[in-house]
């Protein structure tokens, strides 16, 4: 097996200085779509937070102080307001706004893209790198870094990466469904109700998510004078434009999740079928020559179980996905060609060990798997050159 991955490597890089990841489309949606998505969403928000003024603040009574309009401004913002509707009662005391602490709107509703989602991703983008990229930098690096230390293969390991992927995608749907309050288990389709509620025109004052309006107790103390507190009304334009990113990324991540259960299942289907891969296999041999119309069922069964395997079946699927139909059928046409070579080579020395497992580096063929060689035998009257030679000639012609 690593003497065929090496050669694949070898194969790839004659015909394509490129390089090219073993990813699908659904790996390309977390890794690049998730993580785009999220910076633009984080430079939306952050542009508008830190570079404009993201809170604007009303005091009904005068209060003395040139700039205590901009403290309170700021103190609301730092501190947080509480979402009241119009209809609703202002507290009049301490124990009344203490109450509606638990209410407030905290700093990280106003971040919707949180550094703790950025690096879930980042983490699951490691572990692909781990797994793949480091250990595949490119398609001319050697077979012998394509095994992690721990002896995982690269189709238990690429399957890891996917469960990964996965496990992000739902925590990010967990963690968001947390920062907007809403923690029942039944709750995960608030991007439907948010969606709803969007479409039939309920606004913050109904739902209380994401309110344009809060209010803000505080209190300031004067030089010589017992403490005194100011109530302000507050307008959050901000959570316009974050109703609508946590709308998307709810829908988005959704999205993500659904392509990463089909895809992983997918891939399970793919790898515990043996009679797909082989016909994938036969597929490619097909239209690498017109040539190639009659062929032995065994042979080629062999080729794609024994010579290719798993991991070679799916380094062609990556292949194919990667850099083309066309790299795919080239790179099974030289595979068939150093086996069928080797089946040569092998004739020219003869039958030593024939019940000996096929292997890339010594392909023992046997009578009953290959009909045309039938009548090489060790107990022939024939001398063993003659026999030797018409049976290369007859073996070339797969070649």
């Amino acid at each position: 097996m690593a003497k065929l991955l090496e050669d694949a490597l070898k194969i790839y890089k004659e015909a394509n200085d490129h390089s090219a990841d073993l990813e699908d489309l659904g790996d390309r949606f977390n890794y690049i779509g998730c993580v785009v998505v999220l910076f633009v969403c984080t430079v939306v928000v952050s542009t508008k937070q830190y570079f404009f003024k993201p809170i604007s603040c009303f005091i009904a009574t005068e209060v003395g102080g040139s700039n205590l309009l901009d403290y309170v401004e700021n103190y609301c913002w730092i501190q947080g307001t509480v979402p009241i509707t119009y209809t609703g009662q202002i507290p009049a005391n301490d124990d009344e706004w203490n109450a509606l602490e638990e209410k407030k709107i905290p700093d990280a509703l106003r971040a919707p893209i949180s550094e703790r989602q950025i690096i879930i991703n980042e983490i699951a983008d490691s572990m692909e790198y781990l797994f793949n990229k480091r250990f595949f930098p490119n398609m001319a690096s050697t077979v012998s870094h394509i095994k992690c230390p721990y002896k995982i293969n690269i189709i238990t390991s690429y399957l890891i990466v996917k469960v990964l992927y996965l496990i992000n995608a739902i925590g990010q749907l967990v963690v968001m469904k947390q920062f907007l309050g809403f923690n029942s288990f039944t709750d995960f389709g608030y991007g439907l109700s948010m969606l709803s509620n969007v479409l039939h025109g309920r606004d913050w004052q109904v739902t209380q998510i994401f309110p344009r309006v809060g209010y803000c107790y505080v209190e300031i103390k004067f030089l010589g004078a017992s403490t005194n507190a100011v109530t302000a009304q507050c307008v959050l334009p901000l959570n316009m434009l974050n109703e609508k990113i946590y709308l998307f990324l709810w829908w988005w991540i959704s999205a993500a999740t659904i392509i990463t259960i089909f895809y992983l299942i997918l891939w399970a289907f793919r790898f515990g079928t043996q009679n797909r891969e082989i016909n994938y296999i036969l597929k490619y041999l097909q239209l690498s020559s017109n040539r190639f119309r009659r062929y032995d069922e065994r042979e080629v069964e062999n080729f794609s179980t024994r010579y290719l395997g798993r991991e070679g079946t799916f380094l062609v699927r990556m292949i194919r996905m990667n850099a083309g139909e066309q790299m795919a059928v080239a790179v099974v046409k030289a595979f068939w060609k150093r086996y069928r070579l080797a089946v040569v080579d092998h004739l020219r020395r003869g039958f030593s060990r024939p019940n000996v497992l096929m292997s890339p580096e010594s392909i023992i063929m046997s009578g009953d798997i290959y009909p045309q060689f039938k009548s090489f035998s060790r107990r022939s009257s024939k001398t063993g050159s003659d026999l030797v030679d018409r049976n290369i000639a007859s073996s070339q012609a797969y070649v």
